[in-house]
């Protein structure tokens, strides 16, 4: 399901208030294709505007992205177009409580996937 920048920003606001962890995906191309990079980490929002989102990580790992030119959408972990195998949907299914997708015409893309529980393993 497509959603509007506001929507997003209400989301990553409440995010952030919460301090909610999330498991976040960054890849340079979308998520079905085959891309140059690709690379996941755990963190939260520190940082949202109508502009600028910062989520930092617990090791030195930090996101910092222009929102103003994405276009975000809410997939299901079941979504093909996410690149996942079977047993990662399964895994997802039970660990996340609910995604969001943003992706830039310049081909790169992010996940955000509010966790229900951080894995402490990961």
């Amino acid at each position: 399901m497509d959603s509007s920048l506001d929507d997003a920003l209400t989301l990553l606001n409440k995010w952030k208030a919460h301090s909610t962890p999330l498991m976040v995906g960054v890849s340079g191309g979308r998520f079905e294709a085959p891309r140059t990079f690709s690379f996941s980490f755990l963190g939260t929002v520190t940082e949202v505007s109508d502009r600028r989102l910062e989520i930092r990580g617990d090791s030195d790992c930090s996101l910092r992205a222009d929102l103003s030119l994405a276009t975000f959408e809410y997939p299901e972990p079941c979504d093909r177009e996410l690149g996942l195998t079977e047993d990662e949907r399964e895994e997802a299914r039970g660990v996340t409580a609910g995604t969001l997708a943003a992706r830039w015409p310049d081909g790169y893309a992010c996940l955000f996937s509010e966790l229900r529980e951080v894995d402490e393993k990961r």
